[in-house]
């Protein structure tokens, strides 16, 4: 009886650890794609970059955090009349399979009181902090001031939609 016992529990063992979906499930994952920060000179910075969500679940990014800045906020965009400006955000949706882009006058992360300033060619330690994904730690390279400017007229001169 005890063998039999043993042989049921060690079989039932097996199959829990070899059937998809029941022992082993995939973490979700996002990946990070050309992130950069602009460089700056005042008290504030900020950093664009991609978010590829490969998942067929949503996503959020909640928020990220950086030791260059005494605070790290997400931030949009917005329109007040004439007048650009931006607002703080609680997160960033990530939509399953689908492609978030932060990039200036867009959805953004913002550093806030710099310890120091950005200077072009360096880089910046930084983590991302998902809903699902969990935490994702990256080397953000620190671009000047005209490579934001440059990909924004690349965009308005080529990719009219």
């Amino acid at each position: 009886m005890r063998k039999l016992t043993f042989r049921y529990i060690s079989l039932l063992c097996l199959i829990f650890l070899f059937s998809p979906g029941i022992a082993k499930t995939a973490a979700p994952q996002v990946t990070i794609v050309k992130p950069w920060a602009r460089a700056s000179t005042g008290p504030t910075g900020a950093m664009y970059m991609k978010l590829q969500n490969l998942q067929g679940i949503n996503d959020k990014l909640l928020s990220a955090q950086s030791n260059v800045s005494r605070k790290v906020e997400l931030h949009k965009h917005v329109m007040k009349g004439k007048m650009h400006g931006m607002e703080r955000i609680d997160h960033i949706a990530l939509k399953p399979g689908e492609t978030t882009e932060l990039k200036p006058q867009g959805l953004h992360i913002m550093l806030i009181g710099l310890n120091r300033p950005l200077k072009s060619g360096e880089t910046i330690p930084v983590k991302l902090v998902f809903e699902k994904a969990g935490a994702i730690e990256i080397n953000v390279p620190v671009e000047s001031v005209s490579h934001g400017l440059a990909q924004m007229q690349h965009k308005e001169c080529c990719h009219k939609d």
